[in-house]
């Protein structure tokens, strides 16, 4: 079996991982993998790829206006169709839009079959409103569509449902077994992965920690993570009394060690496609609070048996959960230990089983 993926880099973020661990596990299986990014190859991959992984980096991911950027578009379609013409894939499975539109205007052109995958909200993303026009137009010309979720399938038209296919993210279990101890996590800590973007609602997650954190001084919130909102996140920490309690600790390529330390997480989304941080929060044994946030969070928890869910942008209801959690160490052993089941719902193996018998039946 030869696959390809398509994607604009391997940058840190939720997408780059998945495929990531997609390509890695198919090396293991002595499947021939490529990946095929736009960016430098002086950038090297965020998350370590498998010595059987072939990487090709292009250096085609620019910033260019008006007809630079048609011409750039050309120069990416070119030589994304030599390359797929050399290697010869069986299947091409594309995540992100820029690398979506490359892949369905080049499928005419190549004898692989295309399967294009949304990552995040299809309507509340940052992607430019043109670009997503032209995708949810040349979605009719793909050979499958996979979802992350129900929800997100259902917000389709008619015409792509038969095309469509739900396949979570898989949930790497964490590297050492963690267990519940007496002492359960061991330290005070709240943490919080992403980027720091307005889509992660970081901003509602600090005004809700800080009146709690100036009550419960032992408590600490760490944010996992970076991005534009850096500046503004560490004034608003300032503004509302709790700078030494909250810290922006940047990117961290295993953040397992963090989070089997930590006692409680926290996924204040705006909006999200799957959010893969929570799910490997709950494999470590988190107790995890999360915004009822379209797409995802309500697919993976059940309210107040393996986690809480609040509102979207309500600070008081995040508050009032986080409060719960604090001052009951009962709680957050009893949704910590139902959050472990995650692992068994979403583990490698099963997904990567829905992923090959769709290649294989399309």
């Amino acid at each position: 079996m030869k696959i390809c993926f398509l994607v604009p880099s391997l940058v840190a973020g939720g997408a780059e991982h998945v495929m990531s661990n997609m390509a890695n596990f198919w090396a293991r299986k002595n499947y021939h993998v490529t990946i095929i990014t736009l960016n430098h190859p002086k950038e090297p991959p965020f998350y370590p790829l498998e010595k059987g992984v072939e990487l090709i980096q292009l250096n085609f991911l620019k910033k260019d206006k008006g007809f630079q950027k048609l011409l750039l578009f050309f120069k990416q379609w070119n030589a994304i169709r030599q390359e797929i013409s050399r290697i010869k894939p069986n299947v091409l499975i594309a995540f992100l839009d820029i690398t979506i539109l490359l892949a369905l205007t080049v499928r005419p052109f190549i004898q692989a079959k295309v399967i294009v995958s949304e990552r995040n909200n299809p309507y509340l993303n940052e992607t430019n409103p043109l670009l997503k026009k032209i995708n949810h137009f040349l979605y009719r010309f793909c050979d499958q569509l996979v979802l992350q979720t129900n929800q997100i399938a259902h917000s389709f038209p008619n015409h792509l449902q038969s095309k469509i296919r739900i396949i979570p993210n898989p949930v790497l279990s964490p590297p050492d077994k963690i267990q519940h101890k007496e002492q359960e996590h061991l330290t005070h800590t709240i943490v919080s992965i992403g980027r720091l973007k307005w889509q992660k609602g970081y901003d509602i997650l600090i005004k809700a920690f800080a009146p709690l954190g100036k009550i419960h001084k032992a408590w600490s919130l760490v944010i996992i993570g970076e991005g534009d909102e850096r500046s503004h996140l560490e004034s608003l920490s300032e503004q509302e009394g709790v700078m030494k309690q909250v810290r922006l600790v940047g990117r961290k390529q295993n953040p397992h060690h963090i989070l089997k330390k930590a006692s409680i997480f926290v996924l204040s989304s705006r909006f999200e496609g799957f959010p893969n941080a929570l799910c490997e929060a709950m494999a470590t044994g988190l107790p995890c609070i999360a915004t009822r946030c379209q797409f995802g969070p309500e697919e993976i928890i059940e309210h107040e048996v393996n986690g809480l869910l609040v509102k979207v942008n309500d600070e008081i209801a995040l508050r009032n959960a986080l409060k719960l959690l604090m001052e009951s160490a009962a709680l957050r052993k009893k949704l910590g230990e139902n959050a472990l089941e995650i692992s068994e719902q979403f583990a490698l193996t099963k997904i990567m089983n829905r992923w090959e018998h769709l290649i294989e039946n399309t």
